[in-house]
């Protein structure tokens, strides 16, 4: 899939993916482990791309459109919160 291409996307009942709202395209890479206790605490993830959702219906699965790639994206990939850094505080 590429840049205006429409997507479907299965997401949990209780979340559902919003209209407007933009989301990232990424594939989990590698789990991020406390060097002491050995607790999992996250995955590193390679992030290929963004979308925007465009509908999404109980029962259903959701419509989006992506927006932006950087890389391949195919099925299977997950879909989560686009994060925005911009600069620093410190």
């Amino acid at each position: 899939l590429a840049n205006g291409d429409e997507a479907y996307l299965s997401y949990p009942e209780k979340n559902p993916l919003k209209s407007g709202q933009r989301y990232a395209i990424y594939l989990p890479k590698e789990a991020v482990v406390h060097p002491k206790t050995g607790e999992r605490l996250g995955y590193f993830v390679q992030v290929v791309g963004e979308v925007e959702g465009r509908s999404a219906k109980k029962d259903k699965r959701a419509r989006a459109l992506i927006t932006d790639s950087v890389d391949v994206i195919e099925r299977g990939l997950r879909v989560g919160p686009l994060v925005v850094f911009v600069g620093r505080d410190r």
